[in-house]
């Protein structure tokens, strides 16, 4: 992002009334997004320095809604840790996708289409094993189909960088 952009977005965010509300930081980081695809570590600086805020705050803030990324990538691969999951292969699918993504200590993958993340429950329990790519749910699914998705998203993204 341009800084002159940054600064336009935040400028306009901290003249609203109660700039530091919680839904107008919200609001503007959302819009931040749009332009990058993500909120970079100099934006947040800038924006903490600017609305005179806490980057603490800040980040925990933007890590409570899913839709805000600190990090480039197109899609959220989110495997099943539950108790069920587990008993039916769950952790062999999370080293699957640690092995094929090889993600760096964020989860994100090396090409930065994928971030791996790991949940508690995705409530798919009866479909055990589970994991889920943005709002796809995959369950029951065999190691060796792992590979074919990932090359299905990634092949999404070149359709995508094609068409740009």
């Amino acid at each position: 992002m341009e800084q002159i952009q940054l600064e336009e977005i935040v400028n306009y965010y901290s003249s609203v009334r109660n700039p530091k509300e919680q839904e107008n930081i919200i609001a503007m980081l959302r819009e931040i997004q749009e332009v990058d695809g993500w909120i970079s570590q100099n934006t947040i600086i800038y924006i903490c320095s600017a609305l005179e805020l806490k980057e603490t705050f800040l980040k925990c803030l933007i890590q409570r809604f899913p839709s805000l990324k600190l990090a480039p990538y197109q899609h959220i691969v989110t495997v099943c840790s539950g108790e069920r999951c587990k008993r039916k292969g769950g952790d062999l699918i999370f080293n699957t996708w640690k092995e094929i993504l090889k993600p760096d200590q964020n989860g994100i993958s090396r090409d930065q289409v994928f971030c791996l993340r790991i949940r508690n429950c995705l409530k798919h329990c009866t479909q055990a094993p589970s994991f889920q790519i943005d709002e796809q749910i995959y369950s029951n699914i065999k190691l060796s189909d792992i590979g074919k998705i990932i090359e299905r998203y990634r092949s999404k993204k070149e359709t995508n960088e094609t068409n740009k």
